[in-house]
């Protein structure tokens, strides 16, 4: 698949590559659902609204804030990107991840409602997250949330495969283990919604519980996604060329530092207004 790297952009005496994000709108695989369109609306008023996004015809503004992105193209395989992250602070994050695996940790995408009680632990488990309070978002009870689950939820794959939020978690067994009244029988310790809208997928929330940060589950979590991104067959992980992970200098050191050690790189993003147009006919 060709790139969409366009060319370098000087701002502030830095220069930075460009990537050209595309919806998929008039994609065959897109299920043409109002979820589709929903994507496209959250993607102007987080993304483009905020200055995260700028129109290509137009070029990155002075304002534009640099995203976190990791270009899947770069890396021919799941092996290769693990590689380059072992060249980084001597391998920190590979071998943080392996505590989880020793753990006996496991990875995969789950249904959000059977685990909101769990998710409710995680989100409490640290009133001091980079440095500042938890906001209020994070802060709500299970019933705020939509409460614990009275049946079990099947995990299913999202009806669109080029638009769609997919919740992905790091867990343990346990034997018995329960949310509300339904036996789980695995706890959920950490989780990341990855949200993908066309050709670029992003983090739009990443939280683990802070009694098992210590032993890598973020970086255990963040892995395993990338080896499904770099290696499935599925259609909801095909054609994705850009991982993306809010601002780049956003958030505390310990934040900067981890987006370094697993490869995310500052880019401009940019969108043809055709593109935006079309979400709005």
């Amino acid at each position: 698949m060709k790139s969409n790297d366009t060319v370098l952009v000087k701002i502030d005496d830095e220069q930075t590559k460009t990537r050209l994000i595309e919806p998929f709108l008039d994609s065959a695989k897109c299920a043409k659902d109002k979820i589709c369109l929903w994507h496209q609306e959250e993607m102007k008023k987080k993304l483009i609204d905020k200055k995260y996004i700028s129109v290509t015809e137009e070029g990155v503004f002075p304002e534009q804030i640099q995203m976190a992105l990791i270009n899947l193209e770069e890396f021919g395989d799941f092996e290769e990107y693990l590689s380059e992250s072992k060249k980084k602070h001597k391998g920190s994050s590979v071998r943080h991840a392996k505590k989880s695996s020793r753990e006996g940790y496991y990875c995969k995408p789950f249904n959000y409602s059977l685990f909101i009680p769990d998710i409710v632990e995680i989100n409490h488990s640290k009133e001091i997250r980079c440095g500042r309070k938890m906001s209020d978002s994070y802060r709500r009870s299970i019933d705020e949330l939509g409460g614990a689950p009275q049946n079990f939820f099947e995990f299913q794959w999202p009806k669109c495969p080029v638009h769609y939020d997919l919740w992905w978690g790091v867990f343990e067994e346990r034997k018995g283990y329960e949310q509300g009244e339904v036996i789980t029988g695995e706890k959920l310790l950490a989780y990341i919604r990855l949200r993908r809208n066309g050709n670029y997928a992003l983090y739009g929330q990443i939280l683990g519980h802070g009694d098992y940060l210590n032993k890598g589950i973020m970086y255990y979590l963040h892995f395993h996604i990338m080896e499904w991104l770099l290696t499935s067959k599925s259609s909801h992980a095909m054609d994705i060329q850009y991982l993306c992970y809010a601002g780049y200098n956003q958030g505390g050191d310990g934040l900067k530092l981890w987006k370094k050690k697993t490869l995310f790189t500052p880019a401009y993003l940019t969108i043809e207004k055709k593109n935006i147009m079309m979400q709005e006919s």
